[in-house]
C-alpha cells in the first residue's frame, strides 16, 4: 500500500511538472503573440519550410491515400521510410489522424506543447526515482529547468528532437534500474523506443547511456566497495550486450531506415577529424548567462550554450564545493560534466554526435544531453541543499557576480542580461540567507525561489525564442488550400496514370528569389522533381543537378524549367507567374497563388527504348565549392545524354560566344550575347565564388544569383523572337556592394583551383563571375523526342510502389523507365524476373525482347525482412537471458 501510494506521488508531481512546463510555453507564445494567442505562426525555420509538408504527407498516409514505403512525390521518386523514421515516427503525430488537414498549425502547436510537458513529466519521474531524498519542491523546479531548458526553447521548430528530449530521462532511468536493482527491461524498452521515435537523437541518447552507465556503475561499486577493473569491465560489456539488444530490438524500423539513409548521406563527412574548436575556452562559461543566443539559430555559430537557471547553477556549483562529499564522487560528475562539454567544444568530437556529420545549421544538436549533466549536478547539490549553511551559497552567489563582471571587461554581455544576472544572484542569496537564519520563513522562502525561477525560464525562454516566430498565422493554410485547389485542377484536367508537374515560385518565394519549400509535391501529391530533406537519395539528386536545375546534389532545387530536362522527365505541367519558352499556357484554369498553368507539348511518357549506349557511364561535372565551368557543364551533359540515348551525337545545344567585360567605374560584370537564330533559345550557366550579386537579363531584375548551397542553375536569356533589341542582349552581375577582399579572394581561389597554385600578392583585375551561354538548338531537340516517342512505354498503372504497362519492341534491347534505380524494385517482364541496370547513370533500365513486353514493378523497402527477423531475435535472446537469471537466482 505504501509503494502504491508512493507511485502516485510520483506521478502526480510528475504531471504538475509537465502542467507547469506546458503553462509555460504557452505563456511565452502569448507574450511573443504566436499561434492560437496573435499573429505570429508557430511555424518557423524548418518547422515552416520543411516539416509542415511532411506533416501533410503523412496524414495522407494515414488517410490510406499514400504509401510510407515508397512514393513519387519524393523528387523522381524514392522510399519514404529514411524520412518517416527521421521526421514523422513519433507517437504524438497520430493525432494528425483526428486533427483535420486545414489545421495543420493547430496540430503543430499541440505536438510541440505536448512534447515540452513529456520532458518535464520524464525528468520528475526520473530524478524523483534517482535521488529519494530530494525535496519534491527542487525536484519540480529541475524538472522545469529540463522540460523548459535553452535547448528545448530553442528547437521548438525541430519538434522531432524533442522526442529524444523527453526519452532521455528513461533511458537513464533504466540505467539506474539496471545498476542498482539488475531490472533490464526498462533500459531494454527505452532504447527501442528511443531510436524508433527518432532515430537520430535516439543515436545521441544511446551514446550518452554509455557514458552514464559507466558513471553510474562505477560509483555503485566504489561505495560498495567493490570497484574492480575486471568487475567493471565484465560489468560494462554486459550493459552494451544489453544496449545492443535495445538497438536491435527497433531493427524492424531502424534497419530499413538506415538503408535509405545510405543512400543519399549515408558515408562519412570527409575530413570530420580536422581538428577545430567552437570558440575559445574561456567562451564556455559565457554560456551560463541568462538569454545566451544560439541553440535553435539556423546558422553556425559557436556559442556554447549551458544556461539551465541561475538557482541551478548555485546548486551545481555548491555540490563541487561541499566538504561532506567525496572528492571520487565530484571526480565522476567533473568527468561526466567534462566529456559532453568538450563535445560541444572540440570540433571532431561534436561532429561524432552529429552522426560523423558536419552540421552548419541548429549547431549542438545533442545540447539537452550537455545541459542535462549541469542540471543533474545541481541536483546532487540540492539533494544536500540542508547541511550546507549560508556561508557556502553566499560566497558562490558573490563569485559568480565578480566573474560574470570579468568576463564582460573581456567582452561584453548584452548589458540587460548581466544585470538581471546579477539581480537574481543577489536575490537567490539572501533568500538562501533568510532560509537558514529564519526556520519559520523556510516554506515561505522556498516559494520565492520557485516563483522567481518560473520567472527566469520564462524571461529566457521569451528571450531565445522570440526572434524566431516572424511568420504570419494562417499564411501557411491559406497558401495550402489555394494549392490543393490548382493541384487538383491539374489531375482533373489530365487523369493519365503518368506525368509530372513542377513550380518554380513555392510558398514564400517572391518572384524574383530563391526559395527552400521544396516537398509541396509530397504535400499535395503529385510527382514532381524537386526535394529537400536529409533523407534524400544521393542518384537522383546527382541527376537533378547534372541536367542544371541546381548546382549542388543537395537540395534539389528547381528554380526554372529547363525545356530539354523537363521533357525527358515528363514534367507535362508547369505553375508558374511568368512564361517560358517552350511552355504553353492553358486558359482553362483558374489562377491560384498567383501561378497559372502551362503544359510542355514535348513532355515524354515514363519510359522509352534506348539504346545500349545509355547503360555506359556519362561524365557528369563534379559539385567542388570553386568549379570551373569545364568541370561542370550541364549542357554537355546534356547532349552526352542524350547521344547515348539514341547512340547517335545529338548536339542539343551549341555554345554561344559572350564577350565579358568588367566595368570598374560601374563595378558590373557584363556577358553581351550576339544575336543567334530566331527559333533558339538560349540558356546561361555561371559558376562564381561570389554570393548574393544582383543578376539582371536584358536588362530586368532576375533576382540575386547564389553560389552554392540553394543557388539556381541553368537560367533562360530568352527566345531571340522575345528580345526587342538582339544585338545587345546580356547578362550583367551588380558587385559594386561585394567586399573588395572578397572579390580578391575569389579571383585567387579560382586560379589557385585552374593552375594548382595562387599568390596572395596577384593583382586582382576583375571578380571572378565564370559564364557559359548555349542556344537549345529546337529543330535537333525536336527530332529527338520525336524518335524517343516512336517506342514509348504505355503506362497503364502508376502509383506509390506499383507500376505496370506495356512496350513493344522492333528487337531484343533496353526500356529506360525515368524511376531512379535504387535496387528496391521487383521487376518481370513477361512474367520472368529481370535485374534492372543504370540508364544515364541514374534511371532503371531494363532488358526487354523483341515484340510486346508486359512490364511490371513493385517496390519492397530494403531492410525490412531482416530488421523483423533481428527485431523477433532481439526478443527471443532478451527473454532467453532474463528466464536464465530467474533460474539461477531460485536455484540459489
Amino acid at each position: 500500500m505504501i509503494e502504491s501510494v508512493g507511485k502516485k506521488r510520483y506521478i502526480l508531481w510528475g504531471l504538475a511538472a509537465a502542467g507547469l512546463s506546458m503553462m509555460a510555453l504557452l505563456i511565452c507564445f502569448l507574450a511573443l503573440r504566436v499561434y492560437p494567442f496573435g499573429e505570429h505562426s508557430v511555424l518557423t525555420n524548418d518547422g515552416y519550410v520543411q516539416y509542415v509538408d511532411y506533416f501533410r504527407y503523412l496524414k495522407e498516409v494515414m488517410s490510406g491515400n499514400a504509401e510510407i514505403g515508397y512514393s513519387f512525390s519524393k523528387s523522381l521518386g524514392g522510399s519514404l521510410i529514411a524520412l518517416f523514421g527521421y521526421y514523422l515516427a513519433s507517437p504524438l503525430n497520430l493525432l494528425l489522424y483526428v486533427i483535420p488537414i486545414e489545421k495543420i498549425e493547430f496540430f503543430v502547436f499541440t505536438i510541440t506543447v505536448l512534447k515540452v510537458g513529456l520532458c518535464g513529466f520524464t525528468f520528475s519521474v526520473f530524478i524523483r526515482h534517482r535521488l529519494e531524498n530530494l525535496r519534491p519542491a527542487f525536484a519540480l523546479i529541475l524538472s522545469l529547468a529540463y522540460a523548459f531548458t535553452q535547448y528545448n526553447v530553442g528547437q521548438l521548430s525541430n519538434v522531432f528532437w524533442l522526442d529524444g528530449v523527453y526519452m532521455l530521462p528513461l533511458i537513464l532511468w533504466g540505467i539506474w534500474r539496471y545498476v542498482s536493482e539488475k531490472k533490464k527491461g526498462m533500459l531494454y524498452v527505452s532504447i527501442a523506443l528511443s531510436i524508433l521515435f527518432n532515430w537520430y537523437t535516439g543515436y545521441m541518447n544511446c551514446l550518452f547511456a554509455v557514458f552514464y552507465f559507466i558513471y553510474e556503475q562505477v560509483l555503485w561499486n566504489y561505495e560498495h566497495g567493490i570497484l574492480t577493473f575486471k568487475r567493471t569491465a565484465g560489468q560494462f560489456v554486459r550493459f552494451c550486450i544489453l544496449e545492443l539488444l535495445g538497438v536491435l530490438l527497433s531493427c524492424a524500423l531502424f534497419l530499413p531506415v538506415v538503408f535509405g539513409q545510405s543512400s543519399g548521406r549515408g558515408a562519412l563527412d570527409s575530413g570530420i577529424f580536422s581538428f577545430g574548436t567552437n570558440g575559445s575556452f574561456l567562451d564556455i562559461f559565457r554560456g551560463f548567462m541568462i538569454g545566451t543566443p544560439n541553440i535553435g539559430l539556423p546558422f553556425k555559430d559557436d556559442t556554447i550554450t549551458l544556461f539551465c537557471g541561475v538557482f541551478l547553477l548555485i546548486c551545481g556549483i555548491a555540490y563541487f564545493s561541499y566538504r561532506e562529499i567525496k572528492p571520487f564522487h565530484k571526480i565522476c560528475m567533473a568527468v561526466l560534466i567534462g566529456v559532453m562539454v568538450l563535445s560541444e567544444f572540440i570540433q571532431p568530437l561534436e561532429h561524432i554526435w552529429c552522426g560523423f556529420k558536419f552540421e552548419d545549421s541548429f549547431q549542438f544538436r545533442f545540447a539537452y544531453i550537455t545541459i542535462f549533466t549541469v542540471i543533474f549536478a545541481a541536483a546532487r547539490g540540492m539533494e544536500r541543499f540542508e547541511h550546507v549553511g549560508e556561508k557556502l551559497f553566499l560566497k558562490i552567489c558573490g563569485g559568480c557576480i565578480a566573474a560574470a563582471l570579468i568576463f564582460d571587461l573581456l567582452r561584453p554581455f548584452n548589458s540587460t542580461a548581466l544585470w538581471i544576472q546579477n539581480g537574481l544572484l543577489i536575490f537567490y542569496g539572501l533568500v538562501i540567507w533568510l532560509y537558514f537564519r529564519k526556520e519559520n520563513l523556510r516554506k515561505l522562502c522556498l516559494m520565492a525561489v520557485g516563483l522567481v525561477f518560473y520567472a527566469e525560464i520564462l524571461a529566457n525562454g521569451y528571450w531565445v525564442a522570440s526572434e524566431n516566430y516572424q511568420k504570419p498565422a494562417g499564411a501557411y493554410e491559406a497558401y495550402s488550400a489555394g494549392q490543393e485547389k490548382l493541384t487538383a485542377a491539374i489531375k482533373n484536367y489530365d487523369q493519365a496514370p503518368f506525368y509530372r508537374m513542377e513550380q518554380n515560385e513555392n510558398r514564400d518565394r517572391k518572384p524574383y528569389d530563391h526559395s527552400f519549400f521544396s516537398n509541396e509535391s509530397l504535400a499535395y501529391g503529385y510527382s514532381g522533381i524537386q526535394q529537400y530533406s536529409s533523407s534524400y537519395d544521393k542518384k537522383t539528386a546527382d541527376f537533378i543537378h547534372w541536367s542544371g536545375y541546381c548546382k549542388v546534389e543537395f537540395p534539389s532545387l528547381y528554380h526554372e524549367p529547363i525545356l530539354t530536362s523537363d521533357s525527358l522527365l515528363g514534367v507535362k505541367y508547369l505553375m508558374s507567374s511568368k512564361d517560358y519558352e517552350g511552355f504553353e499556357k492553358i486558359a482553362d484554369f483558374t489562377e491560384c497563388n498567383g501561378k497559372s498553368v502551362y503544359v510542355n507539348p514535348y513532355a515524354l511518357g515514363l519510359g522509352f527504348g534506348v539504346a545500349e549506349q545509355a547503360l555506359e557511364n556519362i561524365e557528369a561535372g563534379n559539385q567542388i565549392e570553386v568549379a570551373t565551368i569545364a568541370a561542370d557543364n550541364p549542357f554537355e551533359f546534356q547532349n552526352k545524354m542524350f547521344s547515348a540515348l539514341l547512340d547517335e551525337d545529338m548536339r542539343v545545344y551549341t555554345p554561344v560566344s559572350a564577350e565579358a567585360v568588367y566595368d570598374e567605374a560601374s563595378e558590373q560584370m557584363y556577358f553581351t550575347l550576339p544575336s543567334v537564330d530566331e527559333e533558339s533559345v538560349v540558356y546561361g550557366y555561371t559558376r562564381s565564388a561570389l554570393d548574393d550579386i544582383p543578376m539582371f537579363i536584358n536588362e530586368k531584375f532576375s533576382g540575386n544569383y547564389w553560389n552554392i548551397w540553394g543557388a539556381s542553375g541553368v537560367y533562360s536569356v530568352g527566345a531571340s523572337k522575345d528580345v526587342q533589341n538582339p544585338e545587345v542582349r546580356r547578362v550583367r552581375f551588380d558587385v559594386k556592394d561585394i567586399d573588395a577582399e572578397v572579390i580578391r579572394e575569389a579571383v585567387i581561389a579560382k586560379r589557385k583551383l585552374e593552375a594548382g597554385a595562387g599568390s596572395d600578392t596577384v593583382n586582382i583585375p576583375e571578380p571572378w563571375i565564370d559564364s557559359v551561354f548555349y542556344k537549345l538548338n529546337m529543330d535537333v531537340f525536336e527530332q529527338v523526342i520525336q524518335r524517343l516517342r516512336e517506342n514509348e512505354f504505355q503506362t497503364e498503372i502508376f502509383t506509390d510502389g506499383f507500376v505496370t504497362g506495356n512496350y513493344t519492341a522492333s528487337e531484343d534491347g533496353w526500356l529506360m523507365l525515368t524511376i531512379p534505380n535504387d535496387g528496391g524494385w521487383e521487376i518481370s517482364v513477361n512474367g520472368e524476373t529481370v535485374s534492372a541496370r543504370d540508364g544515364i547513370n541514374t534511371f532503371m533500365t531494363i532488358p526487354v525482347k523483341a515484340g510486346q513486353n508486359r512490364v511490371e514493378l513493385t517496390y519492397h523497402p530494403k531492410g525490412i525482412r531482416t530488421g523483423i527477423i533481428l527485431s523477433v531475435g532481439s526478443v527471443i535472446i532478451f527473454a532467453g537471458w532474463i528466464f536464465t537469471e530467474r533460474r539461477k537466482d531460485r536455484n540459489r
